[in-house]
Parts: C-alpha cells; sequence; structure tokens
C-alpha cells in the first residue's frame, strides 16, 4: 500500500505541485513564461516518444509523458493565477480590474452600505 502512494504521488501529484512552486517562485522574473513554455515544449516531445514507442512493453514513456504534461498544467494553472491577480485589485472589500474607471464606483457603492465583490468592466 505503501508503494501504491508513492507512485501516485511521484507520477500524479508531485509534478502538478512542482510546476506551480517553479512557475511561482520565478514569478519576479521578467521572461518567466519562458518555463511554461519550455515545459509545454517536454510535454510534446515527451508525447511524440510515446507515439513512437521506442520500446514495446515499457512503461516508462508513458509515465513521463503523464508527468511532464501535469507539470506544464500545474505551470499553466500558476501562469493564469499570477495573470488574474495582476489584474484584479481590492478597494475597501470591493474589487476592480486596472484600467477601468470603476474604483471611484465601487468605493461610492460599497460606502452606501451595498454588497459590491467584483466590478467587471
Amino acid at each position: 500500500m505503501k508503494q501504491n502512494i508513492l507512485n501516485w504521488l511521484f507520477i500524479f501529484i508531485g509534478p502538478p505541485v512542482l510546476g506551480f512552486a517553479v512557475r511561482l517562485f520565478c514569478r519576479r522574473w521578467k521572461r518567466a513564461y519562458f518555463i511554461t513554455v519550455c515545459l509545454l515544449l517536454l510535454t510534446a516531445a515527451a508525447w511524440i516518444a510515446v507515439w513512437t514507442v521506442p520500446i514495446r512493453g515499457s512503461e516508462l514513456y508513458g509515465l513521463t509523458a503523464w508527468q511532464a504534461s501535469l507539470a506544464a498544467a500545474g505551470s499553466l494553472a500558476a501562469e493564469g493565477g499570477l495573470w488574474l491577480a495582476g489584474k484584479v485589485t481590492v478597494y475597501r472589500g470591493a474589487m476592480t480590474l486596472h484600467g477601468t474607471s470603476w474604483p471611484k464606483t465601487a468605493l461610492y457603492r460599497y460606502s452606501k452600505g451595498e454588497s459590491v465583490d467584483v466590478i467587471i468592466k
């Protein structure tokens, strides 16, 4: 049972967490999206290796392709979260997107006691 848990951990749980963490820790780097691009290229190469079947009966290439795919998915999730976090700002309980003229409206509505959660123009 312990070996099965470790297999699931290193094949299906670890790679997305690792992809998410690496992308998140490199967020201050100017071209951090290269990490996501490299993981996507690695995923494409891994799936090409699976489709060419270098060794019949070996599960190595299939598991490696799944690991690369899940790491890329984790990196893409971090990319989307960081993009969304950069677009949304909180003003005294009301959230608004950058570049709109809505913050004053949100503050006014919030001060009147109205429930204003997210304003998207």
